[in-house]
């Protein structure tokens, strides 16, 4: 069993997962480029990847956990399909997508502290975060080149 802070910001954590899922799932649907559209298309499973991963987190732990996405990203996706049948630009999408992976990074380090007496899941967090890491660096220099 998590503490209750832990097991607080796990939850957090998974729904910053699944609403990164989701949100990528739009981007592809508005992609222009296909090449933008294969990176997202990553970006969404590694999402679901990490999310798979932490729920199992929460079985191991004999946790309950809540899977829906948080309403702040819902309204988030709806601007990002509203912004993109106005103005559909892959540039935009990737600063819309440069946002939520900083936003995802930050959640990342909030739950690593909590676990830090816990180095299974805390080795898990961390290569998590390293791949995100990875991934918003990739972002920043297509955002750069664009």
């Amino acid at each position: 069993m998590f503490q209750d802070k832990q097991k607080d910001q796990l939850q957090k954590l998974l729904t910053r997962l699944i609403d990164s899922y989701d949100g990528y799932q739009q981007c592809i649907d508005h992609a222009q480029q296909s090449r933008h559209e294969q990176l997202f298309k990553d970006f969404a499973l590694t999402r679901q990847k990490f999310a798979n991963e932490i729920r199992e987190i929460f079985a191991q732990h004999g946790e309950d956990l809540d899977t829906d996405g948080s309403i702040l990203a819902k309204a988030h996706r709806i601007y990002i399909d509203l912004k993109t049948k106005i103005d559909a630009d892959d540039e935009d999408l990737l600063e819309s997508i440069h946002y939520g992976e900083g936003n995802l990074l930050g959640e990342y380090k909030d739950t690593i502290e909590c676990f830090k007496s816990d180095q299974a899941v805390l080795e898990i967090l961390q290569r998590q975060h390293r791949e995100i890491q990875n991934n918003f660096e990739l972002i920043e220099a297509k955002e750069e080149a664009a």
